[in-house]
């Protein structure tokens, strides 16, 4: 090391960049379903590109997702309601735009779903 304090979100494991998170958000893939219930497709992707398109400008997520219901579907193709609400729970706490950042270690899901 060249004496120099880094405070980067490589440096910290429970910090990514705001890139790093639309990528995330970006590449999302969930089990999908068919005659059991799961959230609609559409609307789940809509939704994470809309979450992509906050964390751009800057504006914390936690609301955001605290605040939109999925609609649930069971005859037309749909995700998995637990994969994605595992996905946006780790979402929020990975948040960079947070204002109070909760404990990442309570359950080792952001470890599982992003490495």
């Amino acid at each position: 090391m060249d004496g120099e304090t880094r405070d980067t979100a490589q440096d910290a494991p429970d910090k990514v960049s705001p890139e790093q998170l639309i990528g995330y958000l970006r590449k999302a893939h969930f089990d999908g379903t068919r005659g059991r219930r799961g959230y609609h497709q559409g609307e789940v992707n809509a939704f994470l590109l809309r979450l992509a398109e906050a964390v751009e400008e800057g504006e914390p997520l936690a609301g955001l997702v605290r605040r939109h219901k999925l609609t649930q579907v069971r005859l037309e193709h749909g995700y998995e309601i637990k994969e994605v609400d595992d996905f946006l729970a780790a979402v929020v706490d990975l948040d960079p735009h947070a204002h109070a950042r909760p404990s990442l270690r309570r359950s080792g899901l952001v470890t599982k779903l992003f490495g």
